[in-house]
């Protein structure tokens, strides 16, 4: 009967030193995991702001969208060089007429 009691507590004691093992090793791993998510976490940001800033770098990736925005840019300034000389006319013809009346 004592050998049974004793032989119960020596796989008592192994199991219960197991299980200690076992508890240790999962709080490392749930450790790891907090880690490993805050680290992806920080990743998924960083991924975030670099693509945002890849976009604003290389501008339109759809060549023939980037054509006709360039067109519009050049349309856009003939329209306003010819504004400008129109005003540089206007504006040499009232200096004149201002220099007439004096």
């Amino acid at each position: 009967m004592n050998e049974e009691v004793e032989r119960i507590r020596t796989l008592e004691s192994r199991a219960f030193q197991e299980k200690e093992k076992l508890r240790s090793k999962l709080e490392e791993m749930y450790e790891e995991r907090d880690r490993t998510f805050q680290e992806m976490e920080m990743l998924r940001k960083q991924l975030e702001y670099l693509a945002e800033e890849n976009g604003k770098l290389v501008g339109h990736q759809n060549l023939h969208q980037k054509i006709q925005y360039v067109v519009r840019l050049k349309k856009e300034n003939v329209r306003l060089a010819e504004e400008t000389e129109k005003l540089r006319a206007e504006n040499v013809l009232l200096k004149e007429k201002k220099k007439n009346e004096f």
